[in-house]
Parts: structure tokens; C-alpha cells; sequence
């Protein structure tokens, strides 16, 4: 069975002076194994060493190239890559916040939890009126009436006001209807929003024509609005929101999440991109996503 051959002293020398020269041999330390008393000089087997140089600032200079430990250091912890302990090599945990500094942080002093009474109706639909009120509700009845009026104004003829009488318009109650329905498509999944009131035996789900005609939900979903669009502004103004649309709905739930519960210290914000191919202007294309078009949020 062959076995592998090991290096002379001489070689080691060799390969040493080769790839590390020094200007001061005094200053090269090896293994106490290679005495100059040894009887056996060509064939003795030794250790390979590394080798240590001291410089004249009292700097250690280990590894190839004599870099310095301190110099590694001050790069290392300018990297927040942790540094290098002069005494027995250990390394210190990097800073996980880069070059932030982590006295500057504040301590946390709140209390997490909810800020509001919980509701009586302690169901899915009492949790979700925390966030959706009635503010939000009463906005998207006028909104919608409105905009509604504004068709009329510009096309007498379109096809949905046949279903829709502008004098009453809509109200609180349909509007809830409205964004039930909405939220029971996100969980029965069919192929066109009609198909959703569709009498056959196969596709049928009843529980849209029970609580809204297909018509009546079409022109109502047609019209519904957050916002007045004869007074958005234009591209290129200093006051044009690309949210502009939904900027009062966005604008609430923010200030009611933040106002009806208190987070704790910590927390993970993760970003998702939401598919989506239709004509929005925040819309983007990544490539190395899942779904590569869609909304970052």
C-alpha cells in the first residue's frame, strides 16, 4: 500500500524562502523539531510550520504576505465582518446592522398589545371592522355616487346605468354586500366574475345570487370609487400621487393599525410581489421572481 511521502526539512526551507522571504532570519521562529543537532538532516520528516514574523511595531504578521492583525481587524469590523482577538485568534460576533452603531439604537419601553376594547362580536367580521369602519364605508358611498354621476355627465348611454338610478345610488348596506362578495371570490376561484352567478348544476355557487343580482354587482363594482377624479392631479404637478385613487383608504388603515394595536419589540417585515398584469404604474418586472410581473409590497 503506498504511502504518502512527507517533506524534508530542506524542502520545507525551500518552499518557505520561496514564498514568504523575510529581511531578518533572526526574527523567523520554526518548530523545536528542527534542531540543528538532528543526525538525520536529509531524511528527518517535520511538520510543515508557520511561519511568525515579529515586525519592528511589535505588530504580529501571520500568513502569507505578513498582513497585519491589526489592519484586518480595523478592516474587518469598517466591513462589520466581526475582528480578530490579538491574544488567541477567537473572532468577535459581527454587527448585524453594518456600521450602525448599537448604543445608538433606543431601548424598547412600550407595552405591545391591543389599544382599543376588543370588540363584543368577537368574530372574523367584528376583528375586520376595526380597520374597515364606517368612515371608510360612508367614503366609498360617496365616492361611488359621485362617480357615477360623472358617467351619466359624459356618457348618458353607458351600458351599467341601466342598472344603476342615480338619484338613490347606493348605500352602507350595499357597499358591505359589495365587499363581501369581493372577499368570497378571493376563496372560490372560477374564471370570469359572471360565471360566479352562473344556474348551472356544475358551476352553480348560490350564495352570490343570494345576496346580490350579477347585474346589480357589475354596474356597482363598475362604479365603485375611493376618490374624486375631476380633482386628481396631473402627471408632472408637485402634488400627483401615483396612489392617488385609493390614497384616503391607504392613508386610514394605516393610522387605524397603528392605532389599534401596539407591536412588540421584535418584528420581521418581509416584502412580496403581488401578481399583476394589468395598466397600473407602480407595476415591475423581475426577473428572478416567482411571478415576474406584478406589485412589490
Amino acid at each position: 500500500m503506498n504511502q504518502r511521502r512527507t517533506l524534508s526539512r530542506e524542502e520545507i526551507l525551500r518552499m518557505l524562502d520561496l514564498e514568504d522571504p523575510v529581511e531578518h532570519d533572526s526574527d523567523v521562529s520554526f518548530s523545536p523539531h528542527e534542531s540543528d543537532t538532528s543526525t538525520e538532516s536529509e531524511e528527518e520528516t517535520v511538520p510543515v510550520p508557520r511561519p511568525v514574523v515579529a515586525s519592528t511595531s511589535g505588530q504580529t504578521l501571520r500568513g502569507r504576505g505578513g498582513r497585519s492583525t491589526a489592519r484586518r481587524t480595523s478592516r474587518n469590523r469598517a466591513r462589520g465582518r466581526g475582528s480578530t482577538d490579538d491574544n488567541n485568534g477567537w473572532l468577535e460576533p459581527p454587527n448585524p446592522f453594518g456600521l450602525i452603531n448599537e448604543e445608538d439604537i433606543p431601548t424598547y419601553t412600550g407595552v405591545s398589545g391591543m389599544e382599543v376594547p376588543l370588540p363584543t362580536d368577537r368574530t372574523p367580521l367584528g376583528y375586520f371592522t376595526l380597520f374597515v369602519d364606517n368612515v371608510v364605508i360612508d367614503r366609498f358611498v360617496l365616492e361611488t355616487n359621485k362617480f357615477a354621476k360623472q358617467v351619466k355627465e359624459h356618457l348618458p348611454d353607458f351600458y351599467y346605468l341601466k342598472r344603476w338610478n342615480c338619484d338613490t345610488g347606493t348605500d352602507s348596506t350595499e357597499t358591505r354586500k359589495l365587499i363581501g362578495i369581493l372577499m368570497a371570490m378571493g376563496v372560490v376561484s372560477k374564471p370570469t366574475e359572471r360565471s360566479y352567478w352562473s344556474t348551472n348544476s356544475i358551476m352553480e355557487t348560490p350564495f352570490f345570487n343570494k345576496v346580490m343580482p350579477r347585474d346589480r354587482f357589475l354596474a356597482l363594482f363598475t362604479f365603485w370609487h375611493l376618490n374624486d377624479n375631476e380633482e386628481a392631479p396631473l402627471p408632472g404637478s408637485p402634488d400627483y400621487d401615483k396612489l392617488y385613487k385609493i390614497q384616503p383608504f391607504f392613508s386610514h388603515l394605516q393610522e387605524r393599525f397603528s392605532s389599534v394595536y401596539y407591536p412588540e419589540e421584535n418584528m420581521a417585515v418581509d416584502e412580496s410581489v403581488m401578481p399583476w398584469r394589468g395598466r397600473v404604474a407602480w407595476r415591475q418586472f423581475i426577473v428572478n421572481k416567482p411571478c415576474r410581473y406584478g406589485m412589490k409590497l
